[in-house]
C-alpha cells in the first residue's frame, strides 16, 4: 500500500514511518515539504496526519483512495482541538485516552477507527504521556492498514457526544502555565507536570516570575 505520512511532531510521526516501511509498505513521509507533496495525494491510498501544524483542506482529506486518518492524543469529542494531552493531566483526568479517526472536514469531528486509554502514573509528566502514546499510535495505524488490505474499507463509529455537547481546547500559550497562591495543591501538582517548555509552570511573587519544575 502506498502512504504518506505528515509530520511535524518527530516523536510521533518517525514511529509511524518506520512500522510502516518494516511492515513492506511503499511510504512518504514529508514533514517539510508537505506542499509540494499536497500536489500528488490523489497517488496515494492513505494519508495519515501525525503531529502536523498544517491544516488539510477537506478536498486534500479526500484526495487519498482511501482517505486521511489522523493521530489524536485526546479522548473525543471531550477533548477536541489543540494540546489535548496538556489539558487532560492538567484538568486531573484519571485516564488518558488516545484515538485514530478518519478526518473530515471539521478538526477532531471524524469517525473513531481505533482507541485505547492507560492510567497515568501520578509522578507522570506530559514528557512521559507523549512517549506512551507515541509508541501506541504506530500499531493503530498498522492495524488500520491491515484491516483495509483485508476488508477494503475500516470500520468506524461515530463520536458519542453526551448532552450534545463537545469541547474544543486551544493551543497551550504562556498564561495557561501560571501558578496562583489561590489554586489547590492538585491543580498546582498538575500544571506543574503538564506545563513544560515552551510554557512551563511559574509563579509571580511580587515583580518576579519563577519557574517551577517537578523533581522526582
Amino acid at each position: 500500500m502506498k502512504i504518506v505520512i505528515f509530520y511535524t511532531n518527530w516523536g510521533r510521526g518517525r514511529p509511524i514511518e518506520i512500522a510502516l516501511t518494516e511492515a513492506g509498505h511503499s511510504v512518504d513521509a514529508n514533514p517539510l515539504l508537505i506542499r509540494t507533496t499536497l500536489l500528488t495525494l490523489d497517488e496515494y491510498d492513505l494519508a495519515v496526519v501525525a503531529g502536523s501544524d498544517y491544516i488539510l483542506t477537506e478536498k486534500e482529506i479526500a484526495k487519498p483512495k482511501f482517505g486521511t486518518v489522523n493521530c489524536h492524543a485526546g479522548k473525543l469529542p471531550e477533548y477536541r482541538g489543540g494540546s489535548p494531552l496538556n489539558w487532560a493531566l492538567i484538568n486531573g483526568e484519571k485516564r488518558i485516552h488516545q484515538c485514530l479517526i478518519q478526518m473530515d472536514s471539521g478538526i477532531d469531528t471524524g469517525d473513531i477507527l481505533y482507541e485505547a486509554s492507560f492510567k497515568p502514573g501520578k509522578n507522570d509528566t506530559i514528557d512521559d504521556l507523549h512517549e506512551m502514546v507515541n509508541k501506541a499510535f504506530p500499531q493503530m495505524v498498522l492495524m488500520a492498514v491491515e484491516e483495509l488490505e483485508e476488508c477494503g474499507h475500516m470500520q468506524s463509529r461515530p463520536q458519542l457526544i453526551k448532552g450534545g455537547v463537545a469541547r474544543y481546547w486551544p493551543q497551550r500559550t504562556a498564561a495557561d502555565s501560571e501558578i496562583t497562591l489561590d489554586m489547590p495543591p492538585a491543580q498546582v501538582y498538575n500544571k506543574v507536570r503538564a506545563c513544560r517548555e515552551p510554557y512551563p509552570a511559574f509563579i509571580r511573587l511580587g515583580k518576579h516570575s519563577y519557574k517551577l519544575e517537578l523533581k522526582t
